[in-house]
This record gives C-alpha cells, structure tokens and sequence, in this order.
C-alpha cells in the first residue's frame, strides 16, 4: 500500500511531467492562428482561456478507456473535487 508521502511524490512527478506538455501545448495554441494575440487586450482572459483548454485536455490524458474504470475513475475525481 502506497503511503501519503508516495502518494505526494507521484502527484509531484505527474505535475512536473504536465507542466511540460501544458508549456508547449500553449505556444502551440498561439502559434496555431486560431488566437488573435495582436488584438488580445492585455488582460487574463486570453491566458486563462488557454489555462482552462490546458486543463480540460490534460484531465482526458489520465482516464481509463475500459467503460466500467473509467466510469470508477470519474466517480472518484468528482467526489475528490469537493476538497
């Protein structure tokens, strides 16, 4: 059984390893032209946008493609979310 700290050390790992991947998404995302960073107000509106596509693609990298894990898997994140 994995203790808390294991458990701590896997998350660090998993986050390191996805900041990577969000890093170069996001310039991928400016660089694709679908963003108008020229008109863009400088403001956090555009950088979150990005932030939140970011997170949405990233939360898909880890679910299970079984029907009933997957199902098991999403029950867990959603109860997690309450904290």
């Amino acid at each position: 059984m994995a203790s808390k700290e294991q458990i701590l050390e896997k998350v660090a790992y998993l986050l390191v390893n996805a900041q990577k991947r969000m890093s170069e998404r996001a310039e991928r995302i400016l660089a694709s032209g679908r963003t108008d960073v020229d008109g863009a107000d400088d403001d956090f509106v555009v950088p979150k946008q990005i932030i939140t596509a970011l997170l949405e693609f990233e939360s898909k990298q880890y679910t299970p493609f079984n029907e009933e894990d997957r199902k098991v898997f999403l029950r867990e994140v959603a109860n997690m979310q309450y904290f």
